[in-house]
């Protein structure tokens, strides 16, 4: 007993002290999946300019901001739907879930340590490695997964942009790609 106190409280003195463990790394994401690509995509903004208008885009977890190239306006809504998930959502080894409003960190003990350790993550809107998204590079962030049937009302104008809540700086171990549906709904 004494063994995992010891454990959790050196896990948190690491938080908390922002130990080499917590430090920028080298980037060794994966560049091989499309949307992991080093490439600077020089795509023009795009508006969802009617009711049921959608467009796919490319999400990869090791990318700390993902352009969408979406120009959005306040107060329109939002649904999104995951229409395929590559070789899954991890940070490191830790498995993740996306589609659930709970989302993020699956194991149990690694939700009690990110409790813990919120203040680190880049939104405290959604849980540690959950979908996020921003307008204007983190200006506003909303979880992109809800008990709203996934729709979001948007409060405030300006380019969308997807993540995963990790803290920044520590991207270079995330894996994942995912291709979202982004639909209008007023």
């Amino acid at each position: 007993m004494r063994s995992i106190v010891f454990g959790f409280l050196l896990l948190i003195l690491m938080f908390i002290c922002g130990c080499s463990y917590l430090q920028p790394h080298p980037d060794t994401c994966d560049h091989s999946h499309p949307s992991c690509s080093r490439e600077l995509n020089n795509e023009e903004p795009f508006v969802l300019d009617t009711i049921n208008s959608e467009k796919h885009i490319d999400i990869c977890a090791c990318k700390p901001l993902n352009n969408s190239h979406i120009t959005v306006e306040k107060d329109q809504e939002y649904q999104f739907q995951i229409i395929e998930l590559g070789e899954g959502w991890k940070d490191g080894s830790i498995a993740s879930s996306l589609d659930d409003p709970e989302g993020g960190w699956t194991n149990p003990f690694m939700k009690i340590i990110g409790w813990f350790g919120s203040a680190y993550k880049r939104s405290s809107e959604a849980p540690w490695y959950a979908l996020v998204g921003s307008v204007n590079n983190d200006e506003y962030t909303f979880p992109v997964f809800n008990e709203d049937g996934n729709i979001t009302k948007i409060e405030q104008s300006g380019k969308l942009y997807f993540f995963a809540n990790d803290m920044t700086g520590r991207y270079f171990n995330n894996k994942g790609a995912i291709k979202l549906l982004i639909t209008r709904k007023n």
